[in-house]
């Protein structure tokens, strides 16, 4: 059923200290100024208590800098850099659950995200320890693979249904050239015409038509190219 006002309030304040995109910082984006610079001041005193709250955590991310009494300057990449770093906290939650249900220790401190398609990528070797959907709406899957030096990397495979890959099985992994894509030719367009910015939201002002998925496949890209 909906929520009440205090389920609200708690959600809410939870953003607060939060290291992905919030509900908060979609707010404040929506007011920045055209030099990045956003008030503090809010004429509704809760809002304004969250927007200070928030403030504080991007401050200390290197996300927003104080730019004078009441008014902070937000990074211009602060949407692509909080959706990298909540997908990274996704994954890493994954792992250790999919680690946790068949009791295998392996330290917190040696899971990794594969990219083959980072420039310094190298060929990962070892058994799938687990495999499963990350996005059931497009069917994207990961494998885990316990990696003959001892680490759980998650690889995202996609939606290409790879039967081979079973659990148990023992795999090489290696990198994929890097080309380019319809998505970054899109990006590169809405980035040109708004001063070397991209967001959800700029892309829905080109795009008006755009379905949701459409513009996370895109978000997605830019988080994949920027790793």
């Amino acid at each position: 059923g909906p929520r009440t006002e205090l389920e609200i309030m708690r959600a809410n304040v939870r953003e607060i200290a939060q290291e992905r995109f919030t509900g908060i910082d979609r707010r404040l984006l929506r007011v920045v100024d055209e030099d990045g610079v956003v008030q503090a001041h809010h004429r509704d005193s809760v809002e304004q208590s969250l927007r200070a709250g928030r403030f504080a955590t991007l401050g200390r991310m290197g996300l927003a800098v104080e730019a004078g009494k009441g008014r902070w300057r937000l990074s211009e990449d602060l949407e692509q850099t909080l959706r990298a770093m909540g997908r990274r906290g996704d994954i890493i939650a994954t792992i250790h659950h999919e680690m946790k249900a068949r009791k295998l220790e392996i330290s917190s401190s040696d899971y990794a995200i594969y990219d083959p398609g980072e420039a310094q990528a190298q060929p990962i070797v070892g058994r799938i320890a687990a495999r499963g959907l990350s996005d059931d709406r497009t069917d994207r899957e990961y494998l885990i693979v316990e990696t003959i030096d001892g680490r759980a990397q998650y690889v995202d495979i996609g939606s290409s249904g790879i039967d081979l890959a079973r659990e148990g099985s023992i795999v090489r992994i290696s990198p994929t050239p890097v080309a380019v894509r319809d998505a970054d030719r899109t990006v590169g367009q809405i980035a040109a015409q708004h001063g070397g910015r991209y967001s959800e939201d700029l892309h829905y002002l080109h795009e008006p038509n755009a379905s949701e998925r459409f513009v996370e496949a895109h978000v997605r890209r830019l988080e994949a190219i920027r790793r």
